[in-house]
C-alpha cells in the first residue's frame, strides 16, 4: 500500500515568505509532459479491446495530459458552485471531458446527508468514479467505503477519506498564514503598523477552522498593531458585499478587510469601489486564486493580493486522475497537498489565463 504523504512538496518559503513567491515559479508552472505508456485492456462496458495508458510512474495531470477516457462516468460532488472557484472547476472538468471523451455527471450538495444522498445516486447511475467535495468526513465515511466495496474509485476533495484512492488537501493553516502575513506587511509598509481589519471568514466546515486560525496567527505575528474589529462568516459575491457594507456601518474607518475566499472578498471589493474606497490607504487580501480575483488585483486598486491554491489547475488534476484510477493507472501518493503561490499587483500577471 503507498504511503500517505504529501505528493507535492511545498518549499516553507513558498508559504512563509513573499520574496520566495512573488514570481509564478515551481508553484504556478504547469507540467506538459504528456503520458505515452499504454497497454491493452478489455473493456466492461463494451467487451472491446482498448487501449489504456499503462501503469507507469505518475505524472501531474493537466489540460494537455493525453487520456482516454472512453466508456466512462465521472460523477463530482461540490458543497456549491455559488463560489466562483468551484464554478470555474466544474466548468473545466465539463470541458476537458469532451477532448478525455468521458461522460461527467454533477451535482452540489454541501451537507453530510444530501453528500451521502448524492452518492449512492451516483452508483446507481453506474459511475466508475466519484469526486467528493468533502462536508464532514466522518459522517460521510461508511457510505464512501461502500463505493469502494461496490468497485467505484473515490476521491476526495478538500479533506481525506482513507477508501479513497486519491485525497486531495489545502494546506489551510499555512495558506491563512500566508495571506495574514502579507496583510501585515502591507499594513505595516503602508499604516505604520496600526490598523482596523475586517475578516470574512467560515468555520463550519471542520478545514476551514484551521485557515481562520492561520489567518488570525500570521496577522497578529506581522502587525501586532492591527486590529480585528469585526468579522462574519461570509463565503458568496453576494454575501460579501452585504457583509463589507455592514463592516463600514458599523466600523466607518475601517482599513483593511481580509478574506479566507475570494468570492466574499470580491463582494467586498465591490462594496469598497461604490463607497469611494479605493485609495492607497486601503486592501483587500484574501485566499483562493480565482480568476476575478487575479482581475481585480491586476486594475492595481486597493485588492492587493491573494493566497493562489493552484485551482487554475485542481480540476483538470482531479479529473484525470479520476480518469487514471479507472484505467488501472498510478495516481500517485494518497494524499496530494494544494501548491500554494502569493499573488500580488506586482506578479498578478502570472497567473491571469
Amino acid at each position: 500500500m503507498k504511503k500517505k504523504v504529501l505528493s507535492i512538496l511545498l518549499s516553507v518559503a513558498c508559504v512563509f515568505s513573499l520574496a520566495a513567491c512573488n514570481t509564478a515559479g515551481s508553484s504556478a508552472s504547469k507540467p506538459e509532459a504528456a503520458l505515452s505508456e499504454t497497454v491493452t485492456r478489455q473493456s466492461e462496458s463494451t467487451g472491446a479491446d482498448t487501449e489504456a495508458p499503462s501503469d507507469g510512474p505518475y505524472e501531474t495531470t493537466t489540460k494537455g495530459s493525453a487520456l482516454d477516457g472512453s466508456g466512462l462516468l465521472i460523477g463530482c460532488i461540490f458543497i456549491n458552485v455559488e463560489n466562483s472557484i468551484y464554478a470555474n472547476m466544474k466548468n473545466d472538468m465539463e470541458q476537458q471531458s469532451g477532448v478525455w471523451g468521458n461522460e461527467f455527471m454533477f451535482v452540489t450538495a454541501e451537507e453530510a446527508a444530501e453528500q451521502i444522498s448524492a452518492v449512492e445516486n451516483m452508483m446507481d447511475a453506474g459511475c466508475n468514479a466519484i469526486i467528493v467535495h468533502i462536508s464532514n468526513a466522518e459522517a460521510i465515511e461508511s457510505t464512501l467505503q461502500n463505493a469502494v466495496d461496490r468497485g467505484v474509485n473515490v476521491l476526495a476533495f478538500d479533506g481525506q477519506s482513507p477508501s479513497a484512492v486519491k485525497s486531495y488537501v489545502a494546506d489551510n493553516y499555512n495558506s491563512g498564514y500566508n495571506t495574514g502575513k502579507m496583510t501585515g506587511e502591507w499594513i505595516n509598509a503602508n499604516l505604520n503598523g496600526k490598523a482596523k481589519v475586517g475578516l470574512f471568514t467560515y468555520t463550519k466546515m471542520e478545514v476551514l477552522v484551521e485557515r481562520d486560525k492561520g489567518l488570525r496567527d500570521g496577522l497578529a505575528a506581522t502587525a501586532p498593531g492591527a486590529e480585528i474589529t469585526i468579522d462574519s462568516e461570509d463565503y458568496t459575491i453576494s454575501m460579501g458585499v452585504n457583509g463589507a457594507e455592514n463592516f463600514l456601518q458599523a466600523v466607518p474607518d475601517l482599513d483593511v478587510l481580509m478574506s479566507f475566499n475570494g468570492s466574499a472578498a470580491l463582494g467586498g471589493y465591490q462594496t469598497f469601489q461604490a463607497t469611494g474606497i479605493n485609495d492607497d490607504k486601503h486592501a483587500i487580501f484574501a485566499v483562493d486564486g480565482a480568476p476575478e480575483e487575479f482581475t481585480a488585483i491586476a486594475e492595481g486598486g486597493c485588492y492587493r493580493g491573494t493566497t493562489s491554491m493552484g485551482f487554475n489547475d485542481l480540476g483538470y488534476l482531479m479529473l484525470g486522475d479520476a480518469i487514471k484510477a479507472c484505467l488501472g493507472m498510478d495516481t500517485g501518493e494518497e494524499v496530494s497537498l494544494w501548491p500554494v503561490a502569493t499573488v500580488t499587483q506586482e506578479n498578478v500577471q502570472d497567473f491571469i489565463k
